[in-house]
């Protein structure tokens, strides 16, 4: 880009213009912009339905449930763990959670990560 006669080239340089990211604000904004993306996620998967909320929290039980009786009263599995019920429990718990946040997480930053980006502006 040539600069008119008469004025300063330094003038019309480009220059960096840093857009909003995510860790940008710090630490707070980060945290605020992961609490809003996961809220409004939670809401679009359960809107409409009578029994969302309920059945996010019944499925681990009923999985949990259902892997115990198999474990303790039909195959007779001695573990010799103290509290096999409690670990069993913790662990389905946690499994299911990677696992619904791995198949949630890449079309959520799909369609919401422009939030999150830089801004590709005057670049």
């Amino acid at each position: 880009m040539s600069a008119p006669a008469g004025t300063d080239p330094a003038a019309y340089e480009l220059r960096e213009i840093e857009g909003p990211s995510a860790l940008g604000g710090g630490s707070r904004r980060f945290f605020d912009l992961l609490w809003l993306i996961s809220v409004t996620e939670f809401k679009k998967t359960f809107y409409g339905t009578a029994l969302g909320y309920v059945w996010s929290l019944f499925r681990p039980l009923l999985l949990f449930s259902v892997l115990l009786v198999v474990f303790t009263q039909i195959i007779k599995f001695e573990t010799g763990a103290e509290h096999y019920a409690v670990l069993l429990l913790f662990n389905i718990v946690l499994f299911t959670f990677f696992q619904e946040a791995g198949v949630a997480s890449p079309p959520c930053w799909r369609m919401r990560g422009s939030s999150a980006r830089p801004s590709s502006r005057g670049s």
